[in-house]
């Protein structure tokens, strides 16, 4: 059954003191038909875990470290992305579907790693 996920946000941010603020509209709506819901907690600390995703390639990812940091690879990218524990988020959007494989990396523990990706 397909269903739709809607997003909506802009960023906004001065480019210059007395300039009118550029701005970034962040809105997402896509029909997706599968979904994972992620709450991992971590004990022991991991290197480039895998994380089954149970679609071939994700559309849209959000993933938030709650209690440490977390570093996250998709699709067997050499370097990772820090997620700063508490405050750190990451989100990718790509209508076509190009996220096919995540890995996580944490040398804190415990780590809670919370998130969302559909297909």
């Amino acid at each position: 059954m397909s269903r739709t996920l809607s997003f909506t946000g802009e960023l906004s941010w001065p480019l210059e003191d007395g300039k009118q603020a550029a701005k970034m509209n962040l809105a997402v709506s896509l029909v997706y038909s599968q979904a994972l819901y992620l709450e991992k907690i971590y004990s022991v600390t991991a290197t480039d875990e895998a994380l089954e995703l149970p679609m071939s390639s994700a559309k849209f990812l959000i993933l938030q470290a709650l209690t440490a940091d977390i570093i996250v690879k998709l699709n067997g990218a050499a370097i990772g992305i820090t997620i700063k524990a508490g405050a750190g988020f990451v989100m990718i959007h790509n209508p076509d579907g190009a996220i096919t494989s995540i890995t996580v990396s944490t040398t804190t523990v415990p780590a809670t790693l919370k998130g969302y990706a559909f297909a």
